[in-house]
């Protein structure tokens, strides 16, 4: 088993997750103990599903089988949380003595602490989940000693409790805990030694860290995620060899390595007269050695890997180190138990409503559909704030809590639909924020990073007739006035935040928006409102036409569009994750908030308000794609070929499942969420139309990958409707193009009267046509199949240009309705063409229109590289995973 990740079964991770344990179980679960402690060791739960299912296979190979599972078109259903059966029928508690604590079946000492004031007391209210990863974590911590083993590793969600759980088993220990939480920024020297101000005289002193090891404490490492991966390596150091080499040149070792050193030293002394060694303690002295004490143990808390959280490749370095915790969020009867507990005067109905509407979020999450993994935090929030205002409706609670002004329309729209299921009154439309009894404008977060309606506007001229306005060629920023396109805040032309112009036009220059008042809006005459709205009518008509589309084409694309558009903005949200690996964090200054400048004391004393700075990216501050020196080194490029079916049976089944009008949207969720470079399409009379992939990120992103999609049926193998990017021009514009689309196959063949496609950005226009040219040829091909083919072709299509050394990632996507046996196709022949090329990554999504023989085909397909689509609806969100899946590896 050789999972994408690298990460290794290794007899350490099998040691840290305490194989020794088996004894108190019997025969019969050992299997399943086994399957359990290497799927915390690897993290399978957050392996991408080629990993998953190969490391599935493997165990099923050895007899600790997987559980099956085809909802939601996967095969297999990871790491349950009932891994032992027996765990959900007996009751775990915690018992503690003078002497001993003991939670479930684990029993251990107490510590003696000499500052009381340094054991955690947190707020912890028990339910059955956490009292179960509890008597985990002790089992760790109890091995430990047996294994010299000093890490352990807590892993999840963003609100699952790390914290809580690591103070509460700190807490019935009465161990003495020191706290470090590190951060992008954190430098190995901040780790290891601290500043303080002191009589004016700045000193420094030991960091919790050192003083942890000195003392035999617990340390806590929290948001270990974040560091940047020189500090990873030192406590990769620290942790795997004994030793970190401190700011004033003293090492702090295990006390294994401090024990050997000082006895090669007697060995020396013993064969030298002139070689004096005294006792072990003068020894460390002399020699700038700090041992390790041998209680001393690191708890690290650590953030799931891959999107939201983007953290950085911690696991992969040291993760073997650890003994592992993946902490889940918690089922429902425990959640519900939890939320009781902070709010008792809550009724308990709407508290299990509450806990299975998070459960349906979560679901959403793992299936998805939402990018963020909700967790018990927004929960406890929500009853909390229930039990301090009993006279709030739960809506008002959720509404506070959720933040939904923020949030995309389309992902407030999904989350709102699922409180509504569960009886709960949330709107998909975010309301107007209320001050004083009056209703203003809200808030929308995002965009530009700024508050952007705090920035007010009054006209400095009134209200005429509209205009387009006057174009700046230097850009700059036009305020309140009614002579220049793209101003903001000011009468009658094209712009942002005004009145009476006729349409929205952004400024090249990306200005900050200023909002006029309602007010002085509605003082615009219904005159000027007539043909305000008359320009706008004529310059969207004007719009159609640039891009030969009609009204009833255009209206047929955003029907599509509206479709996907949440899972556009979640993938492009992803994407554009991508490109901050490998951009330079630097001092933003004049910031609101952050640290102080030194620089801007004087300004802060007069009354400035931006005198703090704070680390981040900086909006002319490119990213570099190259850079091996950071965190997370190179950002591989990749090359994707999209196969996609368009045979016969598309057309012919379409009226049962929707299956071609799935496929579209699938192809319209690549076309607008993967940007593209090379040359803007233009319009019929030479101006260039600026696509919806210009933007800096999007052309970050496009340097990072391409794609190019192609089609089969049984006309062609090779269909060619979106070619790779490339930097020349376009001969011609698609609406000129008058190239015969279904030839004979030989012309095809031969390359002969294939129609031009597009190779560069594409605007609304080359989407439509692409679209249409599917549906056409769905319609008029001949019957057949050419899934091998095609898969072939496209692999070899991916694999050109490849030079030595490149580090380019290839992958196929072939879209397929599984229908081989009608057309004589071995799927043994289709598993060996995917296996074509080690450099190429072949991913095969089966349409499911007989359910069996797909199920059959899949089997018989790499692990973890057939998609199982058994209803045309999954068809884009398959898509995204894969996608996902793919950038976040």
């Amino acid at each position: 088993w050789r999972p994408a990740q690298r990460e290794k079964a290794t007899l350490r991770t099998m040691l840290c997750n305490n194989i020794h344990s088996a004894e108190t179980v019997s025969k019969e679960e050992i299997g399943a103990l086994v399957h359990s402690m290497l799927s915390q060791a690897l993290l399978v739960r957050f392996l991408s599903a080629a990993s998953a299912a190969q490391f599935e296979d493997a165990m099923e190979s050895v007899g600790l089988g997987p559980v099956k599972s085809h909802k939601s078109g996967k095969f297999f259903k990871f790491l349950k949380k009932e891994t032992n059966a027996q765990r959900a029928d007996r009751s775990i508690s915690i018992d503690s003595t003078k002497n001993t604590v003991t939670i479930g079946n684990i029993t251990v000492d107490r510590r003696t602490c000499e500052l009381p004031e340094l054991v955690p007391q947190p707020l912890f209210h028990a339910n059955a989940s956490h009292l179960q990863v509890l008597e985990s974590l002790l089992l760790s911590y109890k091995a430990s000693y047996e294994t010299d083993e000093k890490a352990i590793l807590l892993i999840g969600n963003q609100g699952v409790g790390k914290n809580k759980l690591v103070d509460r088993l700190l807490q019935v220990l009465n161990a003495e805990r020191e706290y470090i939480q590190l951060h992008r920024d954190t430098t190995i020297q901040s780790l290891t030694l601290i500043p303080l101000l002191e009589q004016g005289q700045l000193t420094y002193q030991d960091s919790p860290l050192v003083r942890a090891a000195q003392t035999g404490r617990i340390l806590v490492c929290d948001e270990v995620d974040k560091a940047p991966l020189e500090v990873i390596c030192m406590l990769k150091g620290l942790i795997g060899d004994g030793e970190l080499v401190l700011h004033d040149g003293r090492r702090l070792l295990s006390m294994m390595r401090a024990q050997a050193e000082y006895e090669h030293a007697l060995k020396i002394s013993q064969q030298s007269s002139s070689v004096e060694v005294g006792p072990f303690e003068g020894f460390c002295s002399a020699n700038q050695i700090v041992p390790m004490h041998p209680d001393f143990r690191i708890f690290v808390l650590a953030n799931r890997p891959g999107h939201p959280f983007q953290g950085n490749a911690f696991f992969r370095e040291c993760g073997d180190l650890f003994s592992c915790h993946v902490i889940e969020n918690l089922d429902v009867q425990s959640e519900v138990a939890l939320l009781s507990a902070f709010a008792p005067n809550v009724d308990t109905k709407t508290i299990g409503r509450i806990a299975e509407t998070f459960a349906d979020l979560r679901g959403l999450n793992d299936s998805g559909v939402l990018n963020y993994p909700f967790s018990a935090r927004e929960a406890v929030a929500i009853v909390k704030h229930l039990q301090a205002y009993p006279q709030d409706q739960v809506e008002m609670a959720v509404e506070d809590i959720l933040g939904f002004d923020g949030m995309n329309p389309q992902v407030r729209t999904v989350i709102a639909e699922v409180f509504r299921k569960r009886g709960f009154h949330i709107t998909a439309e975010a309301p107007n924020v209320t001050t004083a009894g009056v209703a203003v404008p809200l808030r929308i977060k995002g965009g530009r990073g700024r508050d952007e309606q705090a920035r007010g506007s009054t006209p400095r001229t009134n209200s005429n007739m509209p205009k387009h306005g006057k174009h700046d060629a230097d850009n700059k920023p036009h305020v309140g006035g009614n002579t220049w396109a793209g101003g903001s805040g000011g009468s009658d032309t094209a712009g942002l935040g005004g009145r009476g112009g006729p349409y929205r036009l952004q400024d090249p220059g990306n200005h900050p928006v200023h909002q006029v008042s309602d007010a002085d809006k509605a003082a615009v005459s219904r005159e000027s409102r007539e043909a305000a709205a008359a320009m706008a009518k004529q310059a969207f008509e004007e719009r159609l036409r640039d891009i030969s589309m009609g009204k009833n084409d255009y209206a047929v694309y955003q029907q599509y569009r509206s479709n996907i558009s949440l899972q556009v903005a979640q993938l492009k949200e992803i994407l554009n994750d991508i490109t901050s690996r490998g951009k330079e964090r630097v001092w933003l200054r004049n910031q609101s908030q952050g640290n102080l400048d030194d620089s801007k004391l004087v300004d802060g004393l007069s009354g400035e308000r931006l005198v703090f700075k704070r680390r981040g990216y900086s909006d002319n501050a490119a990213a570099d794609l190259t850079n091996t020196n950071s965190d997370e080194g190179p950002v591989p490029k990749k090359k994707i070929q999209f196969v996609v079916d368009v045979s016969g049976s598309m057309m012919r089944f379409n009226g049962m499942d929707r299956r071609l009008e799935r496929m579209l949207e699938a192809s319209l969720l690549i076309m607008e969420a993967l940007p593209r470079r090379g040359p803007v399409s233009s319009s019929e009379d030479g101006v260039e139309e600026v696509g919806e992939d210009s933007g800096t990120n999007n052309a970050e992103l496009a340097e990072l990958l391409e794609y190019s999609i192609s089609g089969h049926s049984g006309d062609t193998p090779d269909e060619l409707f979106v070619d790779f990017p490339t930097d020349e021009e376009e001969p011609e514009s698609l609406a000129n193009q008058v190239t015969d689309l279904f030839t004979s196959r030989r012309n095809r063949k031969n390359g002969k009267n294939r129609p031009r496609v597009p190779r560069g950005i594409l605007n609304e226009r080359d989407k439509m046509s692409t679209m249409e040219k599917m549906v056409a040829h769905a319609q008029f091909c001949l019957p057949g199949d050419h899934t091998l083919e095609a898969t072939e072709l496209a692999i070899d299509r991916v694999l050109q240009g490849i030079e030595e050394g490149d580090n380019t990632q290839r992958m196929v996507i072939v879209l397929s309705d599984a229908n081989f046996e009608r057309y004589d196709i071995d799927p043994a022949d289709v598993s060996r063409i995917m296996r074509k090329s080690d450099k190429v990554k072949v991913h095969m999504i089966l349409i499911a229109s007989l359910r069996d023989e797909a199920e059959k085909v899949a089997k018989e397909l790499p692990l973890g590289y057939a998609h199982l689509c058994s209803e045309s609806s999954d068809l884009p969100s398959i898509l995204r995973r894969i996608l996902v899946s793919s950038f976040e590896a």
